[in-house]
């Protein structure tokens, strides 16, 4: 008669495959080590709420200066979803309009009111705000900003030439390749993005920057400050207008 089979054995979880319990562990009492520790997220990374927006420029790019006299550049940004319809052989809206005011700060607010005009497509990247303010009738009114790090033109709706701003470079070496003085885009500071003094004055007739109160192609006045909140009502105008001035539309 066959000897039954060995029934299996059940090993005690507190002993190793030897049958000896590891150090530290009584007999009998299964694992009773902590478990093992979990490493913490990494505290102390800002957060930031960085977007990417395409669209066109619907306003002109005021250029105004500061109390601090830091260079400032603002336009409204239209963003429209959009499709390209095969049958009529041209690009369609295919959503609403999003509104945003675009902020560019120093040697971009510089470049950006020198570079962009009504309809330009352009693609902004940049820190999204949400401003909050009362209007005169006592009426609260929020506005969607985005403080620029970067922005450029779509090359998808057209062609662009680029021009370097000069480097900075120091005193006595203001002349270009051929010995003449250097009539382009003057030098900035790189740590306040500002146009050096010496640059400025070095530059004659039309190309020297306009002092941001008056001069040629920028709003005259005194520089507004751009921590005080603007108490005209946000308004946008119509998109139709913008990629067609051409044509006769009603404006918001």
């Amino acid at each position: 008669m066959p000897n039954p089979a060995p029934s299996a054995q059940r090993r005690d979880p507190s002993t190793d495959q030897s049958g000896k319990s590891p150090p530290g562990i009584d007999p009998g009492q299964g694992d009773t080590r902590p478990a093992a520790r979990v490493r913490p997220v990494r505290s102390g990374v800002p957060m930031t709420d960085t977007i990417t927006v395409r669209g066109f420029v619907a306003t002109k790019p005021l250029l105004r200066q500061t109390a601090a006299n830091t260079h400032v550049t603002d336009f409204r940004l239209a963003s429209t979803s959009r499709r390209f319809d095969a049958e009529r052989g041209e690009w369609v809206d295919a959503g609403g309009t999003n509104w945003y005011t675009v902020n560019c700060f120093r040697y971009m607010a510089d470049n950006v009111a020198a570079s962009l005009n009504v309809g330009d497509p352009v693609l902004v990247q940049g820190r999204l705000k949400i401003r909050e303010w009362t209007s005169d009738a006592g009426h609260k009114r929020q506005n969607v900003e985005i403080e620029a790090s970067a922005l450029g033109p779509d090359l998808a709706m057209g062609s662009a030439s680029y021009t370097r701003v000069g480097a900075h470079r120091s005193a006595g070496n203001d002349r270009d390749p051929a010995g003449e003085p250097d009539q382009r885009t003057p030098p900035y500071d790189p740590d306040t993005g500002e146009v050096l003094d010496d640059a400025a004055e070095a530059m004659t007739g039309s190309q020297q920057p306009s002092p941001l109160t008056g001069g040629d192609g920028h709003p005259g006045g005194e520089p507004a400050d751009l921590d005080e909140e603007s108490e005209l009502e946000v308004s946008a105008p119509d998109l139709d207008s913008v990629l067609n001035p051409g044509r006769d539309t009603a404006g918001v």
